[in-house]
């Protein structure tokens, strides 16, 4: 087959009935799963493969990605069942990791949460040049469900060759002392007497690539619950209408850090920084409280478009959480849904227009 015929062939394995995943394509067309990308990307570039508008409101990636100041975006199809959802995102997620680290030696941050673990799920074990690292130093029990930061970025450690993968984590516990006061220094003395846990979040800050998640509010009680533990409770929260949270920071929908916010009315922010020449921690970069990454700080690194911050997520319940992110510049890229992509864009026309939120889908 000609170079055509197998990128015909390739999408047809890839986007028919049989969903095949990129290595799988290569081993039906015997091809490498990087020529196979190639194939495919080129295809997306070419615009042999695109979604457009049409009159049934739909949007293409080029024109969501401008209308969001994002370096660019991947649409994944919507389906009714949302396990299945997850693992169609988490496949694409997968490919689009895999195109980043094939460029050059990367160091990736890792977000938690069930889509990113499909993600990692969805990689074939294979050498990789790698440094991975956490967006939070936080792993609660991994028999559970909470697929937790340091977790997901030891299952891609797994996959790759050790050799050429280097992974730095540290798994915390979100909050272990009971008492209030000692919960708010817990933290606090880990980074100032811990070389260790600086390390590996700096390294996690100053990372390449950013991939991670959002959930709707309410969608994960610990989260709530680390923060009663310091004095914020969910009453608090609520208060000022938190429609998600991201790397266990609640935010607004217009993007603003609630707990960050919280914390600092409530005179409960550790705003001191420890000494360390190699690797340097600023309290504006941390969490108010727990060992991650702040809210604010991926937003700056969001605002770098040399460097890939993206928001991987989908799911109807979902809406308001993704909208409020991308339209705060949380990310500049993304990976999400065709329906929310739809509704998400369109609401922002709205707004636009002066008509405001949109509580329901428009459109057929």
């Amino acid at each position: 087959m000609n170079r055509s015929e197998l990128t015909v062939k390739a999408l047809q394995l890839r986007y028919g009935d049989r969903r095949l995943k990129n290595y799988e394509v290569a081993d039906e067309l015997g091809l490498k799963a990087y020529e196979v990308s190639r194939l495919i990307d080129a295809a997306w570039k070419s615009g042999v493969v695109s979604i457009r508008i049409n009159q049934e409101g739909l949007v293409s990636e080029d024109d969501f990605a401008s209308a969001f100041n994002l370096n660019w975006v991947r649409f994944v199809e919507t389906v009714d069942h949302y396990t299945e959802q997850k693992k169609i995102l988490g496949e694409v997620a997968a490919t689009e990791f895999e195109r980043i680290v094939r460029a050059e030696p990367q160091t990736i941050a890792l977000g938690g949460g069930d889509s990113l673990h499909q993600m990692v799920r969805s990689l074939k074990s294979r050498s990789r040049a790698i440094t991975l690292a956490p967006l939070a130093l936080i792993c609660r029990s991994i028999y559970g469900r909470s697929f937790d930061g340091a977790f997901v970025t030891m299952e891609a450690a797994s996959i790759s060759d050790p050799s050429q993968c280097r992974a730095r984590v540290c798994a915390l516990p979100p909050l272990s002392p009971d008492n209030a006061e000692a919960a708010m220094q817990f933290t606090e003395r880990l980074f100032h007497e811990n070389s260790e846990v600086r390390a590996v979040f700096h390294e996690a800050l100053h990372a390449s690539a950013m991939f991670f998640g959002v959930s709707n509010y309410g969608a994960e009680p610990a989260i709530a619950e680390a923060h009663e533990r310091v004095g914020i409770g969910k009453a608090d929260i609520s208060a000022m209408r938190a429609v998600g949270h991201l790397n266990f920071s609640f935010f607004d929908e217009n993007g603003a850090d609630v707990t960050t916010l919280l914390a600092k009315k409530k005179k409960i922010r550790i705003s001191s920084s420890p000494s360390d020449a190699l690797y340097p921690v600023d309290s504006k970069d941390r969490h108010p409280f727990l060992a991650a990454v702040s809210l604010d700080a991926i937003k700056r690194a969001a605002e770098n478009k040399k460097r890939d911050v993206i928001l991987v997520a989908a799911g109807e319940h979902k809406r308001h959480a993704i909208s409020a992110a991308l339209n705060a510049g949380v990310a500049n890229a993304a990976i999400i849904d065709l329906e929310n992509a739809r509704q998400i864009y369109r609401e922002k026309l709205l707004r636009f227009q002066g008509v405001g939120r949109l509580d329901k889908p428009v459109g057929p």
